[in-house]
């Protein structure tokens, strides 16, 4: 969110909080990713002694070569699931495997999930 514009929004919502509160509230950020740019505009409004808990650790973390990834883009989402189904049985090699498919709405996502 901070990212996408966000950012002024989310800083002035911490200084309404912040400013009449003897104690600070807790802050908590939760990030897939946490770039530079982002932990210094945290430690804005974290404790100097907050606890950070890095499930990623490095950014040099590879994929394993067991995963594939795919893009692919539609015109419309009427041929969504016929695609998809597709391409499940092409690269899923068991009933038991599993993917994650990503789509641009919610919208989208609620129809394919249908």
């Amino acid at each position: 969110m901070l990212k996408q514009g966000f950012q002024q929004d989310i800083q002035q919502i911490f200084k309404a909080v912040m400013k009449d509160n003897k104690k600070k509230p807790q802050v908590i950020l939760f990030s897939a990713t946490i770039p530079e740019w982002l932990n210094s505009i945290s430690k804005q409004y974290q404790e100097k002694n907050c606890t950070v808990i890095d499930l990623v650790g490095s950014m040099t973390v590879t994929i394993p070569k067991t995963i594939k990834h795919l893009f692919v883009t539609l015109k419309n989402n009427h041929d969504m699931c016929k695609i998809i189904n597709s391409l499940c049985k092409k690269y899923l090699p068991s009933s038991s495997s599993r993917c994650f498919i990503f789509c641009e709405t919610k919208r989208q996502v609620n129809s394919l999930y249908e």
